[in-house]
């Protein structure tokens, strides 16, 4: 359940990898779906508030209960107890990357990039998008968005501008 957990919360939001694992129980709000990127947790030493989706939060509270259940105040824990280790997270997604045939590199920070280009797909506008990455400049959120040609041409043929003027 934890290797599944922290992924769906990285697709779901694009939270850092650093970020998550140093989420607390007070953290997550399950009734209003959002959690809070502490400042002293965050990249860029700024607090933010990330939506999670129903499917999160439930993960999410399952973990909670184990953290509480554990006497344990983070919701990522490791099997020998304690805060789950970021390299941990980072070599687990290699191992399992690979189990699961993925060629390309398999990282939470791939991950990262993965929910930023489907959120754009989705239609998010890139100034939520970048509140959600936790980015200073829109020139940091534009670097993660890689559009392949197939829906580059789908956007335009849906925008069909020529078509307002013939």
């Amino acid at each position: 359940m934890l290797g599944s957990a922290i992924t769906v919360l990285m697709l779901d939001n694009g939270i850092r990898v650093n970020e998550a694992v140093n989420l607390k129980e007070n953290d997550v709000n399950i009734k209003q779906k959002v959690i809070i990127v502490r400042s002293e947790t965050a990249k860029t030493r700024n607090e933010r508030f990330l939506p999670i989706s129903k499917k999160t939060a439930g993960l999410l509270d399952q973990l909670i209960q184990i953290a509480k259940d554990n006497g344990e105040e983070y919701l990522f824990l490791s099997s020998l107890g304690g805060k789950l280790d970021p390299l941990a997270v980072i070599h687990n997604f290699e191992k399992h990357g690979k189990k699961a045939g993925i060629t390309k590199r398999c990282t939470p920070h791939v991950w990262r990039h993965t929910f930023a280009v489907n959120a754009v797909k989705g239609n998010m506008d890139v100034f939520t998008l970048q509140r959600i990455l936790g980015h200073a400049s829109l020139t940091t959120t534009r670097q993660y968005i890689q559009l392949d040609d197939d829906f580059i041409s789908s956007k335009h043929a849906e925008a069909g501008v020529l078509d307002k003027f013939v």
